[in-house]
């Protein structure tokens, strides 16, 4: 699948959320800041991401400073400070909805954060269009060990009302976002056509990841 065309031509409009307001307590300073290569974090994957994906939106901290993005890169501010990455995707779609309005309806979101920065755009392009030929799924996760990553996904535009109503009842945890019935799963073996070593998988979380994550570069 080519990376440099926008979507396949059976895929929904696909838009992504890029969340980099975290805490970072673990690596101990602002991971959206940080040098990665040539480029910060957050600047790597708002660009790869951009390269399938229209609009970008960064979710960043109320009082964040950012790097400098790309001007179609939409800054959105969390509207839900503290409150974890939940809040965060919440805002984003938000965002979207309102920046977005006519395209809304049909739209596909990937969702993933700064601190992954192998971004692998024919993935996100598979992902986004077996989750458009499944209308009746809210989203498509990649099941990794076991594991779902609610942000390495694509979900529906309708996924905001199951946010607001885990959010307004109290509910903080991202994962629980994986637990309708109307979920698509891919395991992770599918994926390695596209990215033999999984690397979009790999998160930054401290200062050991980010060395052997240079190392990648």
């Amino acid at each position: 699948m080519p990376i440099d065309e926008k979507c396949d031509a059976n895929c929904d409009h696909l838009a992504a959320i890029v969340l980099c307001g975290g805490r970072s307590t673990r690596m101990g300073q602002d991971k959206a800041n940080l040098s990665f290569g040539a480029e910060t974090l957050l600047q790597r994957v708002c660009r790869l991401t951009a390269l399938v994906a229209d609009p970008v939106v960064a979710v960043a901290a109320p009082e964040q400073p950012l790097p400098e993005l790309a001007t179609d890169v939409l800054i959105a501010r969390d509207q839900f400070p503290d409150e974890g990455p939940l809040g965060g995707f919440l805002t984003g779609l938000q965002c979207l909805r309102q920046q977005r309005p006519q395209q809304w309806p049909d739209m596909l979101i990937w969702a993933s954060t700064c601190d992954a920065p192998f971004v692998n755009t024919s993935v996100i392009q598979y992902l986004s269009t077996q989750l458009s030929q499944a209308s009746e799924c809210s989203a498509i996760t990649v099941v990794h060990e076991g594991h779902h990553n609610p942000f390495a996904a694509v979900y529906r535009s309708r996924i905001l009302t199951t946010v607001e109503t885990l959010f307004t009842t109290g509910t903080r945890k991202a994962q629980t976002l994986l637990q309708p019935s109307n979920m698509l799963t891919i395991d992770s073996s599918e994926l390695l056509r596209f990215d033999p070593e999984l690397l979009f998988l790999k998160n930054v979380n401290n200062q050991q990841q980010l060395t052997e994550a240079k190392t990648h570069l």
